[in-house]
């Protein structure tokens, strides 16, 4: 996908570790995610993949999670 046909992220360290608090993610250390802050569109590093925050909010990733199993099958 090209760069312009994404919007800036919103997620931040803050509202990551938000969705912490609420139990929906593990904690940085353990979970090894990071924020995008500074990215203009998504731009994974190598062994990462992208997830949008509302996938959390939501439930639909997770363990057991149609979403999150699908794509830990491609991987």
């Amino acid at each position: 996908m090209m760069a312009k046909e994404w919007k800036k992220s919103r997620s931040t360290t803050r509202s990551l570790n938000d969705l912490v608090e609420m139990g929906l993610l593990h904690d940085q250390e353990l979970g090894g995610w990071r924020a995008p802050e500074g990215e203009s569109y998504p731009d994974p590093r190598a062994g990462e993949i992208v997830v949008f925050e509302d996938f959390f909010q939501e439930g639909l990733w997770g363990a057991g999670s149609s979403v999150s199993s699908g794509i830990a099958s491609l991987l």
